[in-house]
């Protein structure tokens, strides 16, 4: 059996190459290796509004709902599958086209809030996230990799959790969901281990909904 590749410096900084942040109202594209990092936020969003990441933005649907509920808020999706990134880009332009303009009564873009950013996401959050800053993070249905042998794939490991709460702001939020409940109880013992968190939920810990989210295509 084969064991998961060693993911060294220079391999994060080949694959960076390639990688890059994607302004879904203008599709202008800045490759990672021009950003200097930490990013700074007004010069990515052209504004100093809040910023919330979705980590695993899969096929768009949670950030499209998102962008339109709230567009004081500042969105940005990580993905690292190419094929999620261009059907998120399809999802928006679909949704552009079929509302039949493409400026609203604040003459500005649409969707002119979110940024998607293609790349892997621990790497991302630990160079490129100014600390500090971001108001929430959304993760929502990580592939749960059921097989033991499949569990060093999941998303969510202790080091993410870590580098997640060092760049959070004050009294920012993480929310997940997920519908495996081996995973949950995973995710949730590595949060409530992590010092700088607090689960904001009665015990067990676990929210019995989310209601006060956009849905996730998993929930529909």
């Amino acid at each position: 059996m084969r064991e998961e590749p060693c993911y060294s410096e220079a391999f994060y900084r080949s694959t960076q190459s390639d990688s890059c942040i994607i302004d879904l109202a203008t599709d202008r594209k800045i490759l990672l290796d021009q950003v200097n990092p930490p990013i700074c936020w007004p010069r990515i969003f052209g504004n100093e509004n809040p910023v919330e990441i979705e980590v695993g933005c899969g096929r768009g649907r949670f950030l499209l709902e998102a962008a339109k509920r709230c567009p004081e808020i500042n969105y940005l999706g990580i993905e690292r599958a190419p094929k999620y990134i261009r059907r998120t880009q399809m999802r928006f332009l679909k949704h552009i086209k079929h509302t039949g303009s493409l400026r609203g009564k604040s003459k500005s873009l649409p969707f002119s809030n979110v940024r998607l950013v293609w790349s892997d996401a621990a790497y991302f959050v630990d160079r490129y996230l100014p600390e500090d800053t971001v108001k929430a993070y959304h993760v929502y249905f990580p592939d749960p990799w059921p097989r033991k042998r499949h569990f060093k794939r999941r998303l969510v490991k202790p080091e993410l959790v870590k580098l997640m709460s060092r760049k959070l702001a004050p009294e920012g939020h993480i929310y997940l969901a997920t519908d495996s409940e081996p995973y949950a109880l995973e995710m949730l013992e590595y949060f409530n281990a992590e010092p700088l968190l607090q689960n904001k939920n009665p015990e067990p810990g676990i929210m019995k909904n989310r209601d006060h989210l956009p849905k996730t295509k998993y929930e529909k």
